[in-house]
């Protein structure tokens, strides 16, 4: 039968995860609505499969999970739109220590609530029914990074730094054996919540559930807001506690995760693999910032030099980090898309080639080899057969001038053909073409980078809606595609009051919130003068001067945010 795998893509938006939370409960509500149009002959379900998450789009993803098995998706309002607040992430300053801006332990309390280890499921429709599963990576950034190291032609080693992490799970639904009941199958390797100590590196139940949520939370721990998390790792056949943070930093939009662990998914054989098709496999992104591309500089009798305030450099340089964290991932949906329409052109000459008489079909035991090499033997006889049929989708001119040929042309031009994909690891891979969420205008919520929604409920409220609207105007276009997907047009979303527009009536709420988070900014700078001031280091002069500069860079952030959306 006919289907759609959605794999989704969750990048990470600090306060902004509530537009993410609109958008994700209301693509699951849309779905929902397909996959039980039953009587419709054109219809064809879609199941999410996969999810991927970096930041604070960790902790969504972890949401996915249990709204898929709980059959209920007000886990995502709950915590991203009434759950986190300025108020509940800083507390009294007496429980607080002064190294970070935010309280750490109360993502454990939000947790608490919110995602509690399920044992039996309820399934929303978007999951495929029992036996089924869901598999989730979540990006890391390693606190202390691990070493690595390549050989040199000169017999030297060239060491360097690995800081980027991630961490796999599988959350599955399976029938109780005489009962009507589904349970819940979780499990991961090789990470482990703090204070694990069992001899295994292999976890299920609810120790894999808490070592998720950990994990989510590790993901989400923005540097200088929250502190770093422990999690275990399984190091040489015993557990280590390591500490890790804000997955975001170095991974934060995991388009190419998102990619190999889908096509992980394609050839697992949970369920009969064989009957997947290349063309049935869907991505969706969640954007939170809306591309403001500027025009390029003009710069008449320019110096070899600029003479810039240190502060203005800041101010350019600062933002330049802070995307390029956020987007250099987006850079792997170009390669493989590009590896794509290479493979296209090559193709294309390889059938000409055929139709010429030029070419003869490589022996088996080739073939055989690329294949095992790949980790694709038993698959070896399904690609061979779907080859040429799968052209007929992603490259029809192709399809048609191959379709014609002998059948000793055909044979010749699938060896050489399969041996190329498996050659440059495309072997069953097509273009990308996600189906994209994601804002025209700035959010509520973007003030001081992201962190702005946290100030006040009605702007986390306003981005939520945003994420419902703009979700449903995205699977509008999908659903334009004939046969491909069933839209709810009884009840469409309307589009929320502007950012700009709502703005004035929270502007004094807002600015109390930059007042708390100033008083937590002087806190840090406070203690990091003091301990700059220490013995050993350069004394009280040294610490009036990082004060100061300290005071600079945080006033300027600080007065960017005390400005509308």
């Amino acid at each position: 039968m006919a289907e759609r795998r959605l794999a989704l893509t969750i990048k990470g938006g600090v306060s902004l995860g509530a537009y993410e939370a609109g958008a994700i409960a209301e693509t699951l509500r849309l779905i929902a609505f397909n996959n039980t149009q039953t009587t419709n002959p054109g219809m064809i379900p879609w199941y999410v499969d996969c999810a991927c998450g970096a930041s604070a789009g960790s902790m969504t993803s972890a949401m996915v999970v249990a709204c898929l098995v709980r059959g209920d998706t007000s886990v995502l309002r709950n915590t991203w739109v009434t759950g986190v607040s300025l108020a509940m992430l800083a507390p009294d300053d007496s429980d607080m220590s002064d190294n970070n801006l935010l309280d750490a332990g109360a993502l454990d309390s939000l947790a608490s609530q919110n995602l509690t280890c399920p044992t039996t499921a309820n399934r929303h429709p978007a999951l495929r029914p029992a036996p089924s599963e869901v598999k989730l990576r979540l990006t890391l950034s390693r606190y202390a990074p691990d070493v690595d190291s390549e050989d040199t032609l000169n017999q030297t080693k060239l060491i360097f730094d690995e800081y980027e992490d991630s961490a796999d799970f599988t959350v599955g639904i399976k029938q109780v054996a005489g009962s009507t009941a589904i349970a819940v199958d979780i499990s991961t390797s090789d990470v482990a919540s703090w204070g694990y100590h069992n001899p295994n590196e292999a976890l299920t139940g609810s120790d894999a559930w808490s070592a998720l949520v950990q994990t989510a939370i590790a993901s989400g721990s923005f540097p200088f807001a929250f502190a770093p998390r422990d999690l275990r790792r399984w190091v040489r056949g015993g557990w280590m506690d390591r500490y890790f943070q804000d997955g975001g930093t170095f991974n934060n939009d995991p388009v190419g995760e998102t990619i190999n662990i889908a096509h992980d998914i394609d050839w697992s054989g949970k369920p009969a693999a064989a009957t997947y098709e290349d063309r049935e496999r869907r991505y969706m992104m969640i954007h939170v910032e809306p591309f403001t591309g500027a025009s390029p500089e003009t710069i008449p009798n320019a110096a070899i030099t600029l003479d810039v305030n240190p502060l203005e450099l800041i101010k350019r340089y600062f933002p330049a980090i802070l995307d390029e964290s956020q987007n250099s991932s987006l850079r792997q949906l170009a390669v493989v898309n590009d590896k794509i329409v290479e493979r296209s052109k090559f193709l294309g000459d390889l059938a000409n080639l055929v139709a010429t008489g030029g070419v003869q079909a490589l022996p088996p035991s080739i073939l055989d080899a690329l294949a095992q090499y790949r980790q694709l033997g038993s698959k070896l006889a399904f690609l061979q057969t779907q080859m040429i049929p799968d052209l007929e989708q992603t490259d029809h001119a192709i399809f048609q001038q191959v379709n014609g040929f002998s059948a000793a042309q055909k044979a010749g031009f699938t060896s050489l053909a399969l041996a190329y994909d498996l050659a440059v690891n495309l072997a069953d891979k097509v273009k990308v073409t996600p189906i994209l969420i994601a804002p025209d205008l700035p959010l509520s919520g973007s003030g001081l980078y992201a962190f702005g929604g946290f100030f006040v409920s009605r702007m986390r409220e306003r981005d939520y809606a945003q994420g419902v609207y703009d979700a449903y105007q995205a699977w509008s276009a999908v659903a334009r595609t004939p046969g491909e997907f069933i839209l709810d047009t009884n009840s469409p979303p309307s589009a929320p009051a502007s950012a700009a527009a709502l703005f004035p009536s929270c502007e004094d709420e807002y600015k109390q919130g930059i007042d708390r988070l100033s008083d937590r900014v002087d806190a840090m700078i406070g203690a990091l003068s003091k301990a700059v001031s220490g013995p050993g280091l350069k004394g009280d002069a040294t610490a009036l001067v990082i004060r100061k500069t300290l005071d600079a860079i945080a006033n300027h952030y600080l007065q960017q945010a005390d400005t509308p959306p």
